[in-house]
């Protein structure tokens, strides 16, 4: 009888430590979930910064090839019509030789 509640006694201490045991890890496994929403969370943020900031250089690439099309554009019409202002001169000596 001594024997038997001597290891009931021992059963209840070493169930009382384990719910212990249970309770920090409880507690340990809740503080890494909290942990890693918030990491999650900023992760995700960082995410859609990325995605903006791609799409800002995407806006940006395309405007620059836009801009290049434009600069060419008046490229060549100051070249046209720097030809026709060399005609007209050529025009106004040979008319001044007459």
């Amino acid at each position: 009888m001594k024997q038997l509640l001597k290891e009931r006694t021992l059963l209840r201490a070493a169930v009382r430590d384990l719910n212990t045991e249970l309770r920090a890890l409880q507690a340990s496994q809740r503080d890494i979930e909290r942990k890693l929403n918030k990491d999650s969370s900023q992760l995700d943020k960082v995410k859609d910064q990325e995605i903006k900031w791609r799409n800002l250089i995407s806006q940006s690439m395309k405007t620059e090839t836009d801009l290049l099309k434009k600069k060419n554009k008046a490229k060549d019409k100051l070249a046209e019509l720097n030809k026709k202002i060399d005609r007209v001169k050529t025009v106004e000596r040979e008319l001044e030789e007459m």
